[in-house]
């Protein structure tokens, strides 16, 4: 077995809420800077990116992330933003309102989880965030600041978070390719 990318994820798959956010890509995307979107068939919020593992430990993982402490909840996607700033972006992200404290919970927990089988500590603050699109070149920066500007209150709808998922990144010259390796559901009410 070899290497693998991975990353825990809770994916969107709300179609209406993607169809919504690939109206704003083509809108980031029509001001003259280069622009690469994230496909919508991969949209996700990143719990934690684990990079090149032993395809071998995936079973390992996967069960280390096991009955997550949290219960199903809703989150609310709203306002567009980008990192490092608006001013200067690399990734433009779509932000969470509402539910954000319990993936604040989850990013946590899985952190401490998978400290034990010895990945790295996340020194960062938790951002909740779906990444929607990177700024490979900025050629217009106040066209994108002010699409940008435009999109701070856009309120995208809300996403049923039930479980989590251990993906696969297969890097490919067209983008990357996601496979769910383990789903993992948050623990039912009342457990």
């Amino acid at each position: 077995m070899g290497r693998i990318r991975t990353f825990v994820a809770v994916d969107l798959e709300d179609p209406q809420i993607a169809a919504k956010i690939g109206e704003v890509q083509r809108g980031i995307e029509a001001t003259d800077n280069e622009v690469k979107s994230v496909e919508l068939e991969n949209l996700h919020i990143t719990l934690k990116f684990l990079g090149s593992v032993d395809e071998a430990l995936v079973p390992e993982i996967a069960r280390a992330l096991e009955g997550p402490d949290v219960a199903p909840f809703r989150a609310r996607l709203f306002g567009v933003g980008a990192f490092p700033s608006v001013s200067r972006p690399r990734v433009i992200w779509v932000g969470v309102e509402e539910g954000r404290e319990e993936l604040i919970r989850l990013m946590r927990w899985v952190d401490s989880r998978l400290r034990r089988l010895g990945f790295p500590r996340e020194d960062r603050e938790p951002h909740p965030h779906l990444t929607i699109a990177r700024v490979k070149w900025l050629r217009d920066r106040e066209s994108l600041k002010r699409v940008l500007s435009s999109l701070l209150s856009t309120d995208f709808g809300e996403i049923e978070v039930r479980e989590i998922r251990l993906k696969k990144s297969t890097l490919t010259p067209k983008g990357p390719i996601y496979e769910t390796l383990a789903s993992i559901p948050l623990r039912a009410e009342g457990d």
